[in-house]
């Protein structure tokens, strides 16, 4: 199926009923690649894999390409298909898109499994690498790149034993034009360092690595999980890079043990963002707000009081517990007063007017999701 989202044709698959899983592929591939996990999940839950822009089916236009193309992209088949949000599945460069996604549609995510990904940005030894890559499949092709990928792609052993993989991967990688390899290249080489997303993340994570993994090495992809709260890894035996096709069996069994615990973990993770929040008596309705970013749980306050939505005329202080903020009772016609002014070098939390307390909102800090106290004082808003 095809359809046509942010200026090009997107082909995917779409089986199943249930629980939306969308599968994002690695570098240089395609859908295709997801085959064992279509085949083994397909009866239980809402199996989407796409040709990402540049791969398979879908139009390789010949330009550069960022992730959040990508993004704008995997957003506009999911509003075709009526999915508001879904478990991500991205491996690799599948990875590096789903950090994307999250950064510019956090909404979209309700959660998620990185295969043998990384959070970090190019190191200047891989950026030259890419660049390389890029004048290789300019010159000679996607057959060459072919060749340079599989051994990156397999476990060590593979390329001798595994033919049938082996096969199957060349017929992949030849099938792409070099726009979209090109392209690739470009924009993992041009990507930013997600590392700081990860401690944002509110949502079940399982991380899953190749035993043998060359191209994001297992103790790398842990200590990725260490900034990634309540995430668990599991590592796929005799598999390299491509664990979800050099071991089937194990990495479905991860994946489906995961989606089966998930209304569990949902429901502890709830019940710990209920326990860490404290609310001020008086804020309309009682209503808690669990955001996941500071700017966004003032802006609904000010939203919740009726207050003018823009930040920067807005006044605001905090304490290790909450945010207040305030309207200024002369706003239309002063600047905004800054209530916290350093003194002395050290921030602090001046008093609030009666007359300001009457028009006061709250947002609540949740434990471990936002930036330290002294981070906020210093914050441009």
């Amino acid at each position: 199926m095809k359809v046509h989202v942010n200026g090009i044709d997107l082909a995917y698959s779409d089986e199943g009923q249930g629980h939306p899983i969308v599968f994002l592929h690695a570098f240089p591939l395609d859908r295709t690649m997801w085959a064992p996990q279509v085949e083994g999940l397909k009866d239980h839950y809402r199996i989407i894999t796409i040709d990402l822009r540049g791969h398979g089916e879908s139009d390789a236009p010949m330009w550069r390409y960022t992730f959040e193309q990508f993004a704008d992209d995997i957003k506009g088949l999911l509003d075709h298909l009526s999915i508001s949000h879904a478990t991500c599945v991205g491996l690799s460069m599948g990875g590096y898109i789903f950090f994307a996604l999250y950064k510019k549609y956090p909404h979209l995510i309700h959660s998620a499994v990185l295969a043998d990904t990384r959070a970090e940005a190019d190191t200047e030894n891989v950026k030259a690498a890419r660049y390389s890559m890029a004048q290789i499949a300019y010159t000679r092709g996607a057959t060459a790149i072919a060749d340079l990928m599989l051994p990156k792609l397999l476990a060590p052993g593979s390329l001798e034993t595994r033919k049938d993989i082996v096969d199957q991967l060349r017929q992949m990688i030849s099938a792409n034009q070099v726009s979209g390899i090109v392209g690739d290249l470009m924009a993992m080489e041009e990507r930013p360092d997600s590392s700081p997303l990860l401690k944002e993340f509110r949502f079940p994570t399982l991380i899953l690595v190749g035993e043998h993994d060359c191209a994001s090495p297992p103790e790398e992809v842990k200590r990725m999980a260490q900034h990634i709260p309540g995430s668990h890894v599991a590592l796929i035996p005799q598999a390299g890079h491509l664990s979800n096709l050099e071991n089937p069996e194990a990495f479905n069994l991860a994946l489906t043990q995961f989606l089966e615990d998930l209304p569990a973990v949902e429901e502890a993770m709830e019940a710990e963002q209920r326990r860490s929040v404290q609310m001020k008596e008086g804020i309309d309705g009682g209503e808690l707000l669990f955001l996941k970013n500071p700017l966004d749980g003032i802006k609904k306050c000010l939203e919740i009081k009726g207050f003018d939505n823009d930040i920067s005329r807005t006044n605001f202080f905090c304490n290790p517990k909450n945010v207040y903020i305030s309207k200024p009772p002369d706003m239309a016609t002063t600047s905004t007063r800054n209530l916290m002014r350093e003194k002395n070098g050290k921030a602090s939390q001046p008093r609030v007017t009666e007359k300001e307390e009457r028009g006061i909102g709250m947002f609540p800090f949740i434990s471990g999701n936002l930036p330290k106290i002294e981070d906020l004082y210093h914050s441009p808003f």
